[in-house]
């Protein structure tokens, strides 16, 4: 099975950039799916370690392909958010 993979990411969609930005909203990574609407993808994040949104600010694409995040939407939306999340973090440092 081949799967795309996109490196460009644009911003995540107002909701969950508003979510994001407020760090009293956005506490734990099922918060963060929950932001997204992708809590679906939760127990993946869990069994593969990323139980920490310091971890997951450091998710790449390639990392979401292989714990088995197949649709390139749903990890297109996951690293948008990521990009934000990054860039939160970083703000607060």
């Amino acid at each position: 099975m081949q799967v795309d993979v996109q490196p460009a990411y644009n911003e995540p969609p107002p909701a969950v950039a508003k979510a994001l930005s407020s760090s009293s909203e956005m506490e734990t990574v099922e918060d963060f799916l929950k932001a997204l609407k992708m809590e679906e993808h939760l127990a993946k994040f869990e069994e593969e370690g990323y139980d920490d949104l310091d971890i997951v600010k450091d998710l790449d694409d390639e990392t979401l392909v292989d714990m088995g995040i197949s649709k390139k939407g749903h990890r297109s939306k996951i690293m948008k958010a990521v990009t934000k999340l990054k860039a939160v973090r970083l703000s607060l440092v």
